[in-house]
């Protein structure tokens, strides 16, 4: 350890509707100086012992549920929203989504709008699942893991983080561009024929 770092070490478990309970390792640096402080992670999947799992672990279970919650969050707020009917913020703001030519969609059309408005959450998922694919880190010695996470070896240097940022930057522009140049039609109410307005 250098002078100023702070070795951070705990075990997390992650749950998620459909899938086993996961754990993992997680340990990281944190370097802290007057003016900032930074930190580097190293996440290894690990079984019930404690020891580590890399490559045994399948993130299959995990792509289904995350592919299934989205899939239900976008039924639900497409039901509220079909048939003339608002969801809870649209009420509040005095909103409504109606078609292109004044009529009230119904519920296919509201979930394949739903279902367009949640698809940078399905890319990320794809992305993460093709990268999980691939081996993310050189070896699986877990000392020669620790030393590269202490020596500066990040995820960044595999490219699937600079694969998320690019995502997360495509995910603002879908998401707020539009709502900057307003004209009550984000990407996904063009792509669906569908228009806000006010009731």
């Amino acid at each position: 350890m250098k002078p100023g770092e702070v070795r951070i070490s705990q075990i997390c478990e992650v749950s998620q509707i459909g899938s086993e309970k996961q754990r993992y390792l997680q340990t990281g640096v944190s370097h802290q100086t007057d003016n900032w402080t930074s930190a580097r992670w190293l996440t290894i999947p690990v079984d019930a012992d404690g020891n580590p799992a890399i490559g045994t672990v399948s993130v299959y279970p995990i792509v289904i549920s995350g592919i299934v919650n989205i899939a239900l969050l976008a039924l639900a707020f497409a039901y509220f929203s079909a048939n003339g009917r608002r969801t809870i913020g649209k009420k509040l703001l005095g909103l409504r989504v109606q078609s292109v030519d004044g009529k009230n969609p119904g519920l296919g059309t509201e979930f394949r709008r739903e279902i367009l408005k949640f698809s940078p959450y399905l890319l990320f998922i794809a992305a993460d699942f093709a990268f999980s694919l691939f081996p993310v880190f050189p070896t699986e010695d877990f000392d020669a893991l620790l030393r590269m996470s202490r020596d500066g070896y990040t995820l960044l240097d595999s490219g699937a983080a600079m694969f998320d940022i690019v995502l997360g930057i495509a995910a603002l522009i879908w998401w707020f561009l539009p709502l900057i140049f307003w004209r009550g039609q984000t990407f996904y109410d063009r792509i669906c024929a569908c228009k806000v307005v006010k009731s």
